[in-house]
């Protein structure tokens, strides 16, 4: 009689397969997501009145995707940190410029 899979076992193998899924196109489109609503949320409203874009919607479909050069080898697991990491950092990071490693090394090392 086989021994059935743990919940934690399910939950490493449904992970492996969302970052395996993680893509290019999906990089881009929610990095600049996450770029922009950071953006809006840690600047206030008179920091915001000085951007190129009016809300965190505009942002999104104005702002050139994160675009992604012809010779990088796309490592799908820092992308997918990056974007998370980037949606959590805090607003002082953010101000101070301090964005993720993950994002450094999405085109590999």
């Amino acid at each position: 009689m086989s021994a059935s899979p743990t919940p934690r076992a399910i939950s490493a193998l449904a992970l492996l397969a969302l970052t395996a899924c993680y893509n290019e196109s999906n990089y881009e489109a929610d990095y600049t997501e996450a770029s922009c609503a950071k953006t809006f949320e840690c600047y206030d409203e008179a920091q915001q009145e000085n951007l190129l874009w009016e809300d965190e919607d505009t942002c999104i479909d104005q702002r050139d995707e994160k675009d992604i050069s012809e010779d990088c080898e796309f490592n799908s697991g820092a992308a997918q940190a990056c974007v998370e990491e980037t949606q959590a950092m805090s607003c002082q990071d953010f101000y101070d410029g301090r964005w993720p490693t993950n994002c450094e090394i999405v085109c590999g090392e």
